[in-house]
């Protein structure tokens, strides 16, 4: 259907609108739900917090103008 093409396209145009860029996080293959904050972790390069896994993530994007998709 070209919807990840679309997302990709969409995302690539807003680059240089972004101060900090662009974040893709690819969820097709996670599984199962206990991955999900790995996978967005792994993706901006970040370390979960072990007990609070999601708060590693957002505290690294918090400060940043950068849009994550």
């Amino acid at each position: 259907m070209g919807k990840t093409r679309l997302a990709q396209a969409f995302l690539h145009a807003q680059q240089e609108a972004r101060r900090h860029g662009v974040c893709w996080i690819e969820l097709a293959t996670v599984a199962d739900p206990d991955a999900l904050p790995g996978a967005i972790a792994s993706a901006l390069g970040v370390r979960p917090r072990a007990g609070e896994p999601l708060a590693g993530p957002a505290g690294a994007v918090a400060p940043l103008q950068m849009l994550v998709a």
